[in-house]
């Protein structure tokens, strides 16, 4: 089913065009999933003025968001409620919508700088500072209606009443763009990749229930042979689930082959069980 992808300055109404767009679907009795970057911080600890000013820390945020998205698509509707301010983030969106054979729309909140700043200094806390605010305004690439990733575009101004016939054909009058090279055939990083894939994946499935066996529960688990952690151990992870997350885990890394050293394939697979046990609503 369709990707919904908001975008904007920060403070300029994504939140609150998302919980329109969610109402406005779900009054048509169709399930909607909201991937929320707000809600990624809060269970990652990141303050997100500081976040503003560290492109790695940013790099990992958009990595959770990205791996949540893809964890939905092809099932009910995905609204993307996060900056997406960087285009090369918004094309990697679209490539992930075209391999799902499912249609995809950019909703750009459209304000000025200066509104987008009263509204923030209006609010009563979860506010940005004066430099965080100027940097992400500096930074956002918006989008363009020719750009084939950012396409269809709505812009909405601030005062527009939701257009909410206008997203419905968008994403549901329409063909979705075919898979091609790209987005089917993803060449493997090696010729034992999949092998190590497998490997690795089960080392750590069975390193979690190794330390399930001995009672360990609680917050911030540390795998130590892999050197990454798990923010929760509890009855939520059971072999049957874990297996089911290595098969999705395996079958998106046969397209989107991540970097195949054990280290980078275990963290992006206790990512990927942390943030599909955990992170989605």
């Amino acid at each position: 089913m369709p990707l919904i992808v908001l975008t904007g300055y920060p403070s300029s109404g994504k939140t609150t065009r998302c919980k329109q767009i969610e109402k406005y679907f779900q009054d048509l009795n169709k399930k909607v999933h909201v991937v929320a970057e707000s809600d990624v911080l809060l269970q990652q600890n990141i303050d997100k003025n500081p976040l503003s000013f560290d492109s790695k820390k940013q790099k990992e945020v958009r990595g959770i968001l990205k791996s949540n998205v893809i964890r939905l698509l092809g099932s009910d509707i995905v609204i993307l409620d996060a900056s997406n301010n960087i285009k090369g983030f918004r094309y990697e969106l679209y490539c992930a919508s075209k391999c799902h054979k499912t249609t995809q729309c950019t909703i750009e909140c459209d304000i000025s700088q200066e509104n987008a700043w009263e509204l923030n200094d209006s609010r009563i806390s979860d506010k940005y500072t004066r430099e965080a605010f100027d940097l992400l305004c500096g930074m956002y690439e918006a989008p363009i209606y020719n750009n084939r990733w950012d396409s269809p575009l709505i812009t909405i101004q601030l005062s527009d009443e939701l257009p909410g016939e206008q997203i419905k054909d968008a994403l549901f009058n329409r063909q979705a763009p075919p898979p091609n090279q790209s987005t089917q055939n993803v060449p493997l990083c090696s010729s034992t990749y999949l092998s190590d894939l497998d490997k690795v994946t089960k080392d750590v499935i069975n390193a979690i229930l190794s330390l399930q066996s001995f009672g360990v529960h609680g917050d911030n688990i540390q795998l130590t042979d892999f050197n990454v952690e798990l923010p929760k151990l509890d009855d939520k992870i059971d072999s049957r689930k874990l297996a089911h997350l290595k098969r999705q885990f395996i079958s998106y890394n046969k397209l989107n082959p991540i970097a195949d050293t054990p280290e980078n394939v275990a963290k992006s697979f206790v990512q990927f069980i942390n943030s599909s046990i955990y992170d989605i609503k």
